[in-house]
């Protein structure tokens, strides 16, 4: 019996050591590090506010982002320039840097606040 459970204790102490010795987990992908080359307001940028922001900007308060109104309202007044995110009210708005946070109740992921801010600095194209 004393046998057996030495063999036990060796194997067990084998297999932790050496078990997954070549495994090796991949780095994780930050969602601040993803970039997209091209950013479409159409499919990248509309989503965002459709999922996060029309609760309010429907068309009460400035600036209306619902489908079909959200690329003139930001483009018409002085919520974006061009090229220039850091001068943008929409993107101080998302990181709350200069403007009011938006949204109030929850700020959005900093991926999306990126992905806004490379569409903008990329010229806002309603593409």
């Amino acid at each position: 019996m004393k046998n057996i459970v030495q063999l036990l204790v060796v194997a067990i102490i084998g297999l932790t050591t050496y078990s997954c010795y070549h495994d090796k987990l991949p780095e994780p992908i930050l969602e601040e590090e993803i970039i997209v080359d091209n950013v479409s307001f159409k499919d990248d940028i509309q989503p965002i506010f459709t999922q996060n922001c029309i609760n309010c900007h429907n068309g009460t308060l400035p600036p209306d982002l619902r489908v079909g109104n959200s690329y003139s309202a930001l483009t018409n007044g002085n919520f974006i320039s061009p090229s220039n995110k850091a001068a943008s009210i929409l993107y101080k708005s998302l990181t709350g840097n200069g403007a009011s946070q938006m949204p109030p109740s929850l700020p959005l992921e900093q991926a999306k606040i990126n992905l806004v801010g490379q569409w903008i600095d990329q010229g806002a194209l309603n593409n």
